[in-house]
């Protein structure tokens, strides 16, 4: 019955999504803000003794689109990278634009056009039926390769569903998924509470992010959601997050004096600006 609903539940959603606004597909290619690239952070989601967590840092990492490389140019803080659909916790790691649309603001839109939250099971069913109606063809390929996990509780167990490299796979009862390897991986054990695992989770981030250049695309300013089997998820730590739709929001927010771009040696303040300009018509 539950792969019954999901499959109706996607077939409701991709009729929603069809017939609604397709010029949003064509807004995603216009060539301004196209040149901009944004990556970067560290998520982790661990099942504990009464509940699950799911943690994330919060910064951007700025390079050009041109640049095979991907050299980080600059960075700022203030990107949201978990979100709360009904039960259910969703977070990733990797591009933070898809096109000129920011991934945050691909996965509200996502949000608005659910007619329901779907189930933990079927989320990345769901997902791509949403992408594959409002994202043009060429741009599933960078949705694809971002790391994305939901987090919830399936079958009144906790569970902890990982998309990476097009395989989804699950764990419950117990365990934890993180986007990299850190010290979390040789302290966690089962029994501790969603407390513990919090500042478990913190402290693996911060010393994660101070190992070499990780600083320059891991930040150490962590959001934390609590999922437990009674309630509804809540937030344990939130910031004001950058609200952009797309990267020339963030050019404007930028040029307007709203946002701090902190450089990467060797580039300097002028290259940065330099991006930002060949971006605007």
């Amino acid at each position: 019955m539950r792969l019954l609903f999901g499959i109706i539940l996607i077939t409701l959603t991709s009729i929603f999504i069809i017939v609604n606004d397709m010029d949003y597909r064509l807004s995603i290619l216009n060539s301004e803000g196209e040149n901009i690239g944004i990556k970067g952070s560290f998520m982790l989601a661990a099942i504990g003794s009464d509940g699950i967590i799911v943690v994330t840092e919060t910064r951007g990492v700025i390079y050009d689109i041109k640049d095979k490389n991907e050299s980080p140019l600059a960075y700022y803080d203030g990107v949201q990278k978990e979100f709360i659909f009904g039960n259910n916790v969703f977070a990733s790691t990797g591009k933070g634009a898809i096109g000129k649309l920011m991934f945050s603001a691909l996965i509200r839109d996502f949000k608005e056009k659910l007619l329901s939250n779907p189930p933990i099971d079927i989320f990345f069913n769901v997902f791509k039926d949403y992408y594959t109606a409002y994202i043009p063809d060429e741009l599933h390929s960078q949705i694809e390769s971002n790391k994305m996990l939901v987090a919830g509780y399936y079958n009144k167990k906790p569970t902890i569903y990982l998309y990476q490299n097009s395989e989804v796979i699950y764990i419950d009862s117990q365990g934890y998924i993180q986007s990299d390897k850190s010290s979390f991986s040789t302290k966690y054990k089962s029994n501790l509470s969603c407390d513990s695992l919090i500042s478990l989770a913190t402290e693996s981030i911060v010393n994660y992010s101070r190992q070499n250049n990780n600083w320059r695309t891991i930040g150490e300013e962590v959001c934390i959601i609590k999922i437990t089997e009674t309630g509804l998820p809540t937030w344990v730590k939130k910031i004001n997050f950058k609200d952009w739709k797309y990267t020339t929001d963030l050019i404007d927010d930028y040029n307007n004096g709203g946002l701090k771009l902190n450089v990467i040696k060797p580039y300097r303040k002028k290259d940065i600006e330099s991006l930002l300009k060949r971006n605007i018509k």
